[in-house]
């Protein structure tokens, strides 16, 4: 791992301590505003944790507004805002001095306005991106699917629920020449864009490995509490139990109804991986004090399967 400090709260959540970490290379000027930052497989490697850790480290610090997540492009450090009128004078002395240089290299202001047109459409083509719609039944997995897909170059990704499309209908991605959907909702997309199948691309989501591993090792009788947004993330994780034919018991809670009391009849936690990018404070500190013990704390991460990767980039690459 690299890093750490011997000062450190031995019991802190790997991902507040990346997030610190990140946080004061930021401010300490090592991590420039602007600058590209690893992705979550380059994180992974980098730092020996695992992909829910990092991608809850990255959730916090983009909450904090320290880190933005540019779609298809990359998550960036943040560029402290100016007013306006400081970036339209700024832009303007630029353009005037690039005019002013190309004066002095014999160019009339009409071939200067020719270069700099010829450059812009040159730009444009080379910066050229998909629009791509991304639909699932979840708002953990459509995060999830998100954090993945951003990995493929060359996209835009506009992330729609499953209740925000049947409320709009087919409307709403009349002008995505692609979407990508969870596999359970492939049917109910296609018969939306009955004309456009072709353009419609599933996906299949699932528990991590990971998550798969921590979850046989509960012992016989734990009663485990299922904390996240939606009952459609605590279906998949009660489906998964019951796959390993294990022994025990579980209840939903969702966001914004946790409490002490609560946590205190349970002996186990399943959270999904990027908690921190929806709870509120003061049931993140709960979860963190429960979590103080390692072994009662599971992040029930999400992936979108390597098959589906492949399938989507080499839509991607044939529409792009």
């Amino acid at each position: 791992m690299f890093f750490h400090d011997a000062s450190e709260d031995r019991h802190e959540k790997h991902y507040v301590r990346l997030a610190r970490k990140i946080k004061s290379d930021i401010e300490e000027g090592r991590l420039l505003p602007g600058q590209r930052m690893p992705t979550v497989k380059d994180m992974c490697q980098k730092s020996g944790l695992s992909a829910g850790t990092v991608r809850q480290a990255y959730g916090l610090l983009k909450t904090q507004g320290l880190i933005e997540l540019t779609p298809g492009r990359g998550t960036f450090v943040s560029i402290p805002k100016v007013n306006e009128k400081s970036r339209k004078a700024q832009a303007m002395e630029a353009i005037d001095r690039l005019f002013q240089s190309l004066s002095e290299m014999g160019f009339s202001q009409a071939e200067s306005r020719m270069f700099v047109s010829l450059r812009l459409a040159q730009m444009d083509q080379d910066q050229y991106v998909l629009p791509v719609a991304l639909i699932a039944q979840s708002p953990e997995s459509l995060r999830s699917a998100f954090y993945r897909l951003s990995e493929i170059s060359m996209i835009d990704l506009i992330s729609f629920s499953m209740d925000e499309i049947r409320q709009v209908g087919a409307i709403a991605l009349s002008e995505f020449p692609l979407v990508v959907c969870e596999s359970s909702l492939l049917n109910e997309i296609s018969a939306l864009l009955s004309d456009r199948t072709d353009a419609v691309c599933p996906f299949a989501i699932a528990p991590a490995a990971s998550a798969i591993v921590q979850l046989a090792r509960l012992p016989e009788g734990a009663s485990v509490c299922v904390y996240a947004q939606s009952d459609a993330f605590s279906k998949l994780v009660k489906k998964t139990l019951k796959s390993l034919s294990l022994p025990v018991s579980h209840a939903f809670v969702s966001c914004g109804t946790l409490s002490k009391q609560t946590l205190s009849r349970f002996t186990h936690l399943i959270t999904p991986s990027d908690t921190a990018a929806f709870a509120p404070e003061n049931e993140l500190m709960l979860i963190s004090d429960f979590g103080k013990n390692s072994n009662t704390t599971i992040i029930f991460d999400l992936s979108v399967d390597e098959g589906s990767m492949i399938a989507i980039t080499r839509r991607v690459s044939a529409l792009a």
